[in-house]
């Protein structure tokens, strides 16, 4: 029987980080915190499913940096920050979800 995924990670930022993290990544992310915030916002409204918790995990610029030299990852992008929170989530919930 498979178990049921119940929490998500979501990569987030705080204001005060959000010009760091756009320097330190090699895609293209939203000029400004508060655009970016509220299209997460409405992102996170659309996705919600009963059930799962999408949890926002604050990714601040040290801790990104450092998952993405531990996965090897040659540039961050929304995949490596997916996976920084898929690994949060992850750790606090155990690995089956």
């Amino acid at each position: 029987m498979t178990e049921k995924i119940r929490a998500t990670g979501v990569a987030w930022f705080r204001r005060e980080d959000y010009q760091r993290i756009r320097e330190s990544c090699d895609d293209e992310m939203i000029p400004t915190f508060d655009q970016w915030e509220a299209k997460m916002e409405k992102i996170l409204a659309r996705r919600a499913v009963p059930g799962v918790t999408l949890e926002k995990v604050i990714a601040n610029p040290d801790d990104l940096l450092a998952f993405a030299r531990q996965i090897n990852a040659g540039k961050i992008d929304t995949k490596v920050r997916s996976a920084f929170a898929a690994s949060v989530v992850m750790k606090k919930y155990g690995t089956n979800h």
